[in-house]
């Protein structure tokens, strides 16, 4: 008897795992649309038939080097926090973009400005501001900085895939080896405005606070443009009003001046008819007295 309930408990382990792979497998290599600032890119999520190692926490990370898209898998021991993920982020991404460098371009720090994760709930990219919005296998991708020699460019996200070869080793080897470079890739990590000068440590590089207060600021300026906007728009419908108004004060104007030029013209007429009327009245008088 025990043997029959060991062999169907047994049984019943392997239906689950079997169940739960197929269910995973459905949901293998899709493929999603990015949508930032208008762009329209392809990300990758694979849950199945990838180079899982033992034990590690992958995210696709992309980010866009010298005008190509670049789309690794990162390994984490477990699920990072976002300073980690940017420290990561940094080391891999830097030794990458000097292996891409093409001739001619300076040597500059690889920047984050900032990251966003695609959310399967809300199917739809949105900032990453939290360590619990990451995922296995989660797609992200790095905004730098736009500048002369960079700027985002609009294409498809290619597959993701290990960094190169020796990549997060040289990465490691470097920091260990040159702490003024280490220093910089961590205050590269925090997040950075636009204008000089602007920058914070890599753990408020993402603080959900900030981002709010960056956000409100955005609205803020576009609602200052509506508003200067708008304004404009009232002040020449102003302008435009007083313009009709000064017509239509003329032309009322002229309207009365024809009316009194036509009743002068009337009462001058009356006036003729009446002198000659009179005028006959005192001929056909004189004519009856002679008479």
């Amino acid at each position: 008897m025990d043997a029959v309930v060991l062999a169907a408990f047994w049984f019943l382990v392997l239906f689950a795992d079997y169940y739960v792979s197929a269910v995973c497998g459905s949901r293998a290599s899709r493929a999603l649309h990015v949508g930032g600032k208008g762009e329209k890119k392809r990300v990758f999520k694979n849950r199945e038939g990838k180079r899982r190692l033992a034990g590690m926490f992958i995210l696709l990370v992309c980010a866009d080097l010298f005008g190509e898209k670049c789309n690794l898998e990162l390994g984490f021991s477990s699920m990072p926090t976002i300073a980690e993920l940017q420290r990561k982020v940094l080391e891999v991404f830097e030794v990458e973009a000097s292996m891409r460098r093409p001739p001619g371009y300076p040597v500059v720090d690889f920047t984050i400005a900032r990251v966003q994760i695609y959310d399967d709930a809300l199917l739809k990219w949105v900032d990453l501001v939290s360590q619990t919005q990451m995922h296995e296998y989660d797609q992200l991708y790095v905004f730098q900085p736009q500048t002369s020699w960079h700027t985002d460019v609009q294409k498809d996200l290619p597959p993701p895939r290990p960094p190169s070869q020796n990549c997060t080793a040289s990465a490691v080897h470097s920091m260990v080896n040159s702490p003024h470079k280490s220093a910089a890739l961590l205050r590269n990590a925090s997040y950075r405005h636009d204008t000089p000068g602007a920058s914070t440590n890599s753990s408020m590089a993402f603080s959900p606070t900030k981002m709010l207060l960056e956000e409100q600021r955005r609205r803020e300026y576009a609602l200052h443009e509506e508003l200067n906007r708008v304004r404009g728009e009232t002040a020449r419908l102003e302008r435009e009003l007083n313009i009709e108004e000064e017509d239509n004060r003329a032309r009322g104007q002229e309207q009365k001046l024809r009316m009194l030029r036509q009743k002068e013209e009337e009462v001058r007429r009356q006036r003729e008819i009446l002198m000659r009327s009179e005028e006959e009245f005192r001929r056909l008088q004189s004519d009856s007295v002679q008479y």
